[in-house]
């Protein structure tokens, strides 16, 4: 804690461990040799929620991924959310240990389970708590679990990632010794270099980039129109952290972000994106 006090802009260095499930597994066949590639860029794209961070910046670094089966989880056998994953039992069930299973989860400061099955949604009780969302200030103690449905293909978790991750938000985290990354962190190259057709990876195999206009995209950079039988349908966004404009510049949640050397640019404030 002294150490990081000193430190003229506050990094926090979290390491995080992702589980992930056979479901995950099946929803994208790409997956089954470049899962570790496709969290990396999943976990990166969460990052970037927190860019406007600057007190302290929000470092989260990929230290491990473990499989497990589908029976994992808990999942409800009637009422409104019907074969929907628990969240407040498989959570628990984590950190009771998962018995049963060959896991660890001791050396992460936060645990995200990556789940291709449906996740019940996070609620607002009443009185103020919250359901399916992990417990406020859990970092780095027994309640660093959260979960989230992810669709293997499009990064469509990382808003629910980061938004789990900040449930977890305290006054007096810990900061260990800066995690060892397991991979490179660097995107994933089969996906953020347009390696594949984005709306037919979003929607499915019907769906094509609508046609180029004069030999032009009639999309924006980092948003891409989706046609079905060369008729506009639908609007799916580039993956974050993709290089787009002329500069180097990179897409956020659908938007062309300026970098200034190892800054991002954004509305009224200019970040570092490296530790220092």
């Amino acid at each position: 804690q002294e150490e990081f006090d000193k430190l003229e802009h506050h990094i926090m260095s979290l390491g995080v461990q992702i589980v992930y499930d056979d479901a995950f597994l099946r929803s994208n066949v790409q997956l089954s040799t470049r899962v570790n590639q496709y969290l990396l860029a999943l976990l990166q794209a969460a990052e970037l929620r927190f860019a406007d961070i600057i007190d302290p910046v929000i470092e989260l670094i990929l230290t491990q991924t473990t499989h497990v089966n589908d029976d994992f989880l808990f999942r409800y056998l009637r009422g409104n959310f019907k074969d929907m994953v628990n969240y407040y039992q498989s959570v628990q069930f984590m950190k009771d240990g998962a018995l049963g299973y060959e896991v660890s989860f001791g050396e992460a400061d936060l645990v995200l389970f990556v789940t291709g099955q449906l996740v019940e949604p996070p609620t607002l009780r009443p009185y103020g708590s919250w359901i399916g969302v992990p417990t406020i200030g859990g970092v780095c103690t027994n309640d660093k679990f959260g979960l989230l449905y992810d669709d293997g293909v499009s990064f469509s978790g990382a808003a629910d990632m980061a938004q789990q991750i900040a449930f977890f938000k305290t006054k007096n985290g810990c900061w260990k010794d800066r995690p060892r990354p397991m991979i490179p962190k660097c995107p994933a190259d089969f996906l953020l270099q347009r390696g594949v057709d984005i709306c037919t990876e979003t929607y499915g195999t019907s769906y094509k980039e609508c046609p180029e206009v004069d030999g032009k995209r009639i999309t924006a950079q980092c948003r891409v129109l989706c046609c079905l039988d060369s008729s506009l349908k639908k609007e799916a966004l580039v993956p974050d952290g993709a290089v787009c404009g002329p500069d180097g510049q990179m897409c956020i949640h659908g938007w062309c972000v300026d970098r200034i050397g190892d800054y991002i640019s954004m509305p009224g404030i200019l970040i570092s994106t490296i530790p220092g």
